[in-house]
């Protein structure tokens, strides 16, 4: 069985998703997430701990994060 890749997400599931919740894309390449054209289109993610260091710069007095999850997951409850 294959795994599936966590760090990714098809480009189809993830702009039917943003259509329906953000206001254009853009944003997405400041964050350092880095779109791939390769058997489709794909966003690659940067590590969870970077993303998480990047947002709390960004956006202080945020909450803290669950440090159980250390690494990208599909299914949160299942990586606790």
């Amino acid at each position: 069985m294959k795994v599936p890749t966590i760090d990714r997400v098809s480009a189809s599931s993830f702009y039917a998703h943003a259509r329906s919740t953000v206001r254009g894309l853009k944003f997405l390449d400041k964050w350092g997430i880095v779109q791939r054209r390769s058997n489709g289109s794909w966003r690659v993610f940067p590590p969870l701990e970077e993303m998480r260091a990047e947002w709390a710069k960004r956006n202080p007095g945020w909450g803290e994060f669950n440090p159980k999850l250390k690494e990208w997951a599909q299914d949160t409850e299942a990586a606790l």
